[in-house]
């Protein structure tokens, strides 16, 4: 039987006493078993909705199992909801499931980081699923064991999971003033390894090749073309090379960082990086040679950015917020990255910060406000709701 609006709350006791469990289990990312545990839970919930689980090893470094749950709906529209299992810190004795006097905080190691998120979407597909007689949308539920350290070893499945999205949803914790997350910086590592002739400084021709000047060449059009670019950041995070202060520089690694918000960022760095690099190495005077330069991308984050179709999307998601939190609703670039990103694409619509509100991620005293899992969940199951409404007015 279905559900109406009044029979909000809609978390109970058993919710909350899950929610104990879970905080309590230690799923630090190295603590492989622990990570498990997490996703078996949740595959137990997921499978009482009748999602069909694949728990996926990972190929690349040892972790726990990647947890790909999917809901068949009667439409060709697809959601992916994205969430992870593990945390940075494992419960301590003074890092335990604990509520303030008031209650109106629960504390936790990892329970804004992703725990509650995890039960907070799970929570709002079950809301959406009491609430409609034809659910139209098929949900995807991924939940990775190692987001902590990058997710490495299931980046290809994201990407191939974002391209077959219509929208993807993340639950990471919403801003402490429970502002939502429109867009996420993305970032490229780069290695590259400059290779010259080295000489005698004080024997040397003016003019001899040096790629320590090819290199400080580049920089400074690179600096050049970014310094009006608000959205795009290039920083050296390591320089090594030479032997003395009369020798020339013959070799040179250089770690660099790169960061952007947005595609066209993305672009910016690549033609930056083809064009200037090598228009940056002077012909030696002395055997008309030039260096040479090796590069190498180490990582390769995408942007989440705030295109048109996210925005309108969220937008709609705003209303259902606002209608249960009773005030405005706000959205703010985020410069860290998450999991989203690696599903995210330049005309794909993504938004993140739909699980708990809270503060002080990765720390003992890590929180999350109480009354945020009751309005987050129904405000995600009110928008699957209204998400189903629309696309079955496109059906009639």
């Amino acid at each position: 039987m279905r559900t109406t609006k009044e029979s909000f709350p809609i978390w109970g006791i058993d919710d909350y006493k899950l929610l104990e469990e879970v905080v309590n289990l230690n799923s630090q990312t190295r603590n492989v078993s622990g990570v498990n545990n997490i996703q078996n839970i949740l595959a137990i919930k997921l499978s009482s909705l009748n999602f069909k689980i694949e728990l996926i090893k990972n190929s690349e470094m040892e972790s726990g199992d990647l947890l790909v749950a999917e809901l068949s709906g009667l439409s060709t529209f697809s959601i992916v909801v994205i969430s992870h299992a593990d945390t940075v810190l494992g419960p301590g004795n003074d890092s335990l499931f604990r509520k303030c006097d008031d209650t109106s905080r629960i504390y936790g190691a990892g329970i804004a980081d992703n725990k509650s998120g995890q039960l907070i979407a799970i929570k709002g597909i079950e809301y959406f699923l009491n609430q409609v007689e034809k659910p139209l949308i098929n949900i995807s539920f991924i939940s990775s064991p190692n987001e902590e350290l990058g997710s490495n070893g299931f980046h290809d499945f994201f990407k191939e999971k974002g391209m077959e999205a219509d929208l993807v949803l993340g639950f990471e914790p919403a801003l402490d003033d429970g502002a939502l997350i429109h867009s996420r910086n993305g970032n490229k590592w780069f290695e590259l390894e400059f290779h010259g002739h080295s000489y005698h400084s004080g024997r040397a021709p003016k003019g001899h090749m040096n790629i320590a000047h090819d290199f400080c060449r580049f920089i400074n059009r690179a600096d050049e073309q970014l310094k009006d670019i608000d959205n795009v950041v290039m920083n050296i995070g390591e320089i090594v090379g030479g032997h003395s202060v009369n020798t020339i520089c013959s070799e040179l690694k250089v770690k660099i960082d790169t960061r952007f918000s947005s595609f066209d960022g993305v672009d910016l760095i690549d033609k930056i990086f083809k064009e200037s690099l090598n228009d940056s190495f002077q012909v030696c005077s002395k055997n008309h040679e030039k260096g040479s330069v090796s590069v190498k991308v180490v990582d390769f984050c995408p942007p989440m950015s705030a295109n048109k179709k996210s925005l309108d999307a969220l937008d709609l998601y705003k209303r259902s917020l606002s209608d249960l939190s009773g005030g405005e609703v706000t959205s703010v670039h985020c410069g860290g990255a998450a999991d989203i990103n690696h599903l995210s694409r330049k005309d794909a619509a993504c938004f993140d910060g739909l699980g708990a509100v809270g503060d002080n991620m990765h720390r003992k005293d890590e929180y999350i406000l109480t009354d945020s899992l009751e309005i987050k969940s129904r405000a995600f199951g009110e928008y699957l709701v209204q998400l189903n409404k629309k696309l079955g007015k496109k059906d009639e």
